[in-house]
């Protein structure tokens, strides 16, 4: 299964750190790149499951080091996620581990806080209307992009 990880500048007033700035290279607080985002899209091309019989499914694996998700920076994403086509849609179950570094609010000391992440979710297919229970939608030529399901999942 191919996959693809895409990096979109995306104008901000806060953006994350050096370290995920490396599709720019080194960012640093005084660079004129400090106000962008380096927004992270984890997309995988699930074209063979749209006009597959359902119950047609695949397994995808998640790997990614320190990235942005949205306005969250994570120090890794690693897990799988099995994709099974339904009717109107593709239903997604699975478990991805992060970490995300964070900043004691009494000392101001940085920490690590490891999470687990459980994932359920159906992707409605292009074509089909909006529906407040598919609010992810898989691309017109059959990509699906995770970053915007991990982000609300953190």
């Amino acid at each position: 299964m191919t996959w693809e990880i895409e990096y979109v500048i995306i104008l901000a007033i806060i953006g994350c750190s050096s370290s995920s700035g490396r599709a720019l290279g080194r960012v640093s607080r005084r660079s004129p790149w400090r106000h962008f985002w380096v927004v992270l899209m984890i997309r995988f091309d699930v074209s063979p499951l749209i006009p597959a019989r359902l119950g047609a499914s695949l397994t995808l694996n998640v790997e990614a080091g320190p990235r942005c998700l949205f306005d969250l920076e994570v120090d890794y994403l690693q897990g799988a996620v099995r994709v099974t086509r339904v009717g109107g849609g593709l239903y997604l179950q699975g478990t991805v581990a992060s970490q995300l570094t964070l900043e004691c609010v009494r000392c101001l000391t940085p920490f690590s806080f490891p999470l687990t992440l459980g994932l359920e979710e159906t992707f409605r297919l292009s074509g089909h209307k909006p529906h407040p229970d598919m609010p992810y939608a898989v691309s017109e030529n059959g990509w699906l992009d995770l970053a915007p399901l991990l982000r609300e999942e953190i």
